[in-house]
């Protein structure tokens, strides 16, 4: 027996619908923190180039653009909500940036399936209403994670604070410095201080709006809905045995 028309519409009518629904929520939640540089290779950290006399980031150049003082965020996505201490969390992506307008320097090549790579939050040792941030994302170049290819970031923030936007972030005391980009086997070592941590849920607000791919989803979804009632021009059922002539 074969398929009507009508049928092949409304199955991909319904699959359009689930899938603009179901879609916001199968994204991870973000983490935003932004600080400001207190090293680059201009102060000497980096390959030494005999003939410049200078110190470069030799697997990523993008690096030697960084300047002191520069501000910088990073995003990490997560695989799922973190809603109290607790960890190893797994990192889904992870992407940093120098945010100083004119500037051109990122680095996102990060080795997310690296057993290392992940976030750990803990209460602070010192003060039970503070939380202690513990991130590590290996990179992809260089020769390992744990040989100086890698990105750590160590900052405390208030309990309170966990699933808060634009809040406060500040050093654990006896860990310097809170970021510390290490590439080239650890010869260039990228270093700033923390300024703030921001928890956003799935769309990157601070409440969970539909992403545009799940609008365009839901809106296929109704067009489809639409297309079978003009095909009709009726009201109609569509299981078997049940299509009117």
């Amino acid at each position: 027996m074969g398929i009507s028309a009508n049928r092949v519409l409304l199955a991909a009518a319904i699959f359009a619908l689930a899938a603009g629904l179901i879609a916001p929520a199968l994204r991870a939640d973000d983490i935003t923190v932004t600080g400001t540089i207190t090293q680059s290779t201009a102060d000497g950290t980096g390959v030494y180039n005999p003939m410049t006399g200078t110190y470069q980031a030799v697997n990523n150049p993008s690096l030697d653009n960084i300047s002191d003082g520069d501000t910088f965020s990073l995003v990490i996505d997560l695989t799922a909500p973190i809603t109290s201490p607790g960890g190893p969390f797994a990192i889904s992506d992870a992407s940093f940036t120098d945010t100083t307008p004119g500037v051109s320097a990122s680095e996102t090549s990060f080795d997310l399936s690296n057993a290392l790579t992940s976030i750990t939050i803990a209460p602070d040792a010192s003060n039970p209403a503070d939380d202690d941030v513990f991130l590590l994302v290996c990179l992809t170049t260089g020769s390992a994670c744990d040989e100086g290819d890698s990105l750590s970031l160590d900052f405390m923030i208030a309990s309170s604070d966990l699933n808060s936007a634009s809040a406060p972030a500040t050093l654990i005391p006896g860990l310097f410095p809170a970021l510390d980009l290490l590439e080239d086997d650890g010869q260039t070592d990228i270093q700033g201080g923390v300024s703030t941590y921001s928890y956003f849920p799935p769309g990157g607000g601070t409440t969970n709006t539909p992403e545009p791919d799940s609008i365009v989803l839901l809106c296929c979804g109704l067009l489809a809905v639409i297309a079978i009632g003009v095909r009709r021009g009726q009201p109609s059922s569509f299981f078997p045995g049940t299509d009117q002539a």
